[in-house]
């Protein structure tokens, strides 16, 4: 009895170990092989993900950009960008980073603009500017938190005002407004109750 469950036990065990020497030989070679296809591919795919980005950003980014228009009555418009961004929300809209801007007056000195950045639209070309925006035209400096280009309407506006001069007056305000087609400009305080300052030198 004990025999014939010695040889029952053999026996067992001989062919666990043919089954275990069949599927380590045939099955478990085609499983590497699929797991090194499926990490191939994952690789792959990671690869061509990270290439697909970086294309991405060299398409968004524009190096040393250049703008120039002219509106109706002549006045010419130069705008200089170190860089660019394009805008994933709006196709005609442009981030500019390190920003100067010309304004050629017809009959006129230049108005000239520096900012670090500001957000161009290509179809208007109206422009906000913003980051250390300084102003100069003729005997006029300002500077300023923001300044808009509002090209369609021919307006300058200067808004959050750090510093402004007048032939070497100081001027405190809030608001200064400049109409390129009458050359008017208007001078006021975001409160009523609050007075333009003018200190002489």
């Amino acid at each position: 009895m004990k025999s014939k469950t010695t040889i029952q036990i053999t026996l067992i065990i001989f062919a666990l170990i043919i089954s275990s020497y069949v599927y380590l030989k045939f099955f478990s070679v085609d499983i590497l092989k699929n797991d090194a296809k499926i990490n191939e591919k994952i690789i792959q795919n990671s690869e061509d993900s990270e290439n697909q980005n970086e294309l991405k950003t060299a398409e968004s980014i524009i190096d040393n950009l250049e703008y120039k228009s002219q509106d109706a009555i002549g006045n010419r418009y130069l705008i200089k960008s170190k860089k660019a961004e394009s805008s994933t929300d709006n196709q005609f809209t442009l981030k500019l980073i390190d920003v100067d801007a010309t304004i050629f007056l017809v009959g006129k000195p230049p108005i000239i603009i520096n900012s670090n950045y500001a957000i161009h639209n290509k179809q208007t070309f109206n422009t906000e500017f913003f980051g250390n925006v300084k102003i100069l035209h003729e005997d006029i400096d300002v500077k300023s938190d923001n300044l808009d280009l509002l090209y369609d309407i021919n307006l300058v506006s200067l808004y959050n005002i750090k510093e402004a001069y007048f032939n070497n007056t100081e001027l405190i305000a809030d608001k200064i407004n400049f109409d390129m087609l009458t050359r008017d400009i208007s001078i006021n305080m975001n409160e009523e109750k609050d007075k333009i300052a003018i200190f002489y030198k």
